[in-house]
């Protein structure tokens, strides 16, 4: 009992954008309510069954919708596409109106005849909760159980046979829809956004919390390559780059410590990139960070991606000059053009901070 039937969709941005609205936010959730708006109204785009006098099937709905009345639906239909204008679906005496739905994922379209099909959506808020319509999807033409019946009840008469035998495949045919789109749920760019967790839980990524949906998904499509990486220089690089958008510079001991140079510049450099081989630094700039908690969670971050036993040295650029500091020319400081000085206390090395000599006196 298996047959193709056609449907139009819409499930992501670019085919809600198709339609119109007002006072409707498109997001890549779905279409909701704009900041502060108690209504509004979407409409779809007239879609073209392609068949005079279509009898259409059923419209299968997915969103948070936290009430059945936050979302009214009114179907238009037609042999005329002129007769579905916005005009015509604003009115209340509109001759192709041929339903209004609430709210519920299987809506039997019974009744509902025309080539041309186009939905009216209203979106209501109550008590601060927006709901959020996902997927809408419209199946036709319309198909029934008794057509595998023997001929004497296939007759178009027998309603009361075909809705009672309609309770049963609806049940079969969302049991075989999902069937079908379980493999899409291992995929990272087709998983919904409540099962990344979960699937992030098979490739022991640590604290997904951490991460934002775009990211986790990146993470989850590029688990091998990433876990074969793990522990190294490169991996933590990208990880440090996927969670913040900028590069960090990454020193390490054996970059420096190995080289001929005398015994102060010696004690600079271990103030700055520690004294053994189990010491690394991580320099970021300053503009990198929103504030302390994003500067927590990344300290967060790079004890998850570094080895046991090493220590790691967060250091936030500042742009300014500051002696035996980490002031880098080209990355946080910059030679400018000659100019005249000007002794004004403003013009002229407008950030100094200068430590008096301590002197000692004999009495």
């Amino acid at each position: 009992m298996e047959w193709k039937q056609p449907y139009f969709l819409w499930n992501d941005r670019q085919s809600f954008e198709r339609g119109e609205g007002k006072n409707i936010r498109i997001t890549p959730q779905g279409i909701t309510l704009r900041e502060k708006e108690a209504s509004g109204t979407y409409y779809t785009r007239i879609c073209d069954s392609r068949r005079p006098e279509m009898e259409w099937d059923y419209l299968l709905l997915k969103g948070q919708v936290p009430y059945a009345d936050a979302v009214h639906i009114a179907v238009f239909s037609s042999d005329d596409p002129e007769a579905l204008t916005d005009e015509e679906l604003e009115s209340p005496i509109a001759v192709c109106k041929q339903a209004e739905l609430t709210f519920r994922e299987n809506q039997l379209l019974y009744g509902v005849k025309g080539r041309y099909i186009r939905l009216r959506i209203d979106l209501e808020q109550r008590d601060d909760k927006m709901p959020i319509l996902q997927r809408i999807q419209l199946y036709f033409p319309r198909q029934s159980w008794t057509q595998f019946l023997p001929e004497l009840y296939q007759n178009r008469d027998q309603q009361f046979l075909e809705r009672f035998l309609r309770i049963f495949q609806t049940m079969y045919e969302d049991m075989d829809r999902k069937i079908r789109e379980a493999p899409m749920l291992y995929y990272a760019d087709t998983a919904p956004a409540k099962s990344l967790v979960w699937l992030s839980q098979w490739l022991s990524i640590e604290n997904p919390f951490l991460w934002k949906e775009k990211q986790l998904r990146y993470l989850i499509q590029h688990g091998a390559e990433l876990s074969g990486l793990r522990g190294t220089k490169e991996y933590l690089k990208r990880m440090l780059f996927l969670y913040t958008g900028s590069n960090p510079y990454i020193v390490e001991y054996w970059q420096w410590a190995y080289e001929d140079m005398d015994s102060r510049r010696r004690t600079i450099l271990e103030q700055l990139y520690g004294k053994d081989s189990f010491c690394i630094t991580v320099i970021f700039e300053h503009q990198v960070l929103s504030g302390q908690e994003q500067m927590e969670e990344l300290e967060r971050l790079l004890e998850l991606c570094t080895p046991a036993h090493i220590e790691v040295q967060l250091v936030i650029l500042q742009s300014r000059i500051f002696l035996d500091q980490h002031s880098y020319l080209g990355i946080n400081s910059s030679l400018d053009a000659w100019s005249v000085p000007v002794l004004n206390g403003q013009n002229f090395l407008p950030f100094v901070v200068g430590k008096e000599e301590e002197r000692h006196y004999e009495g």
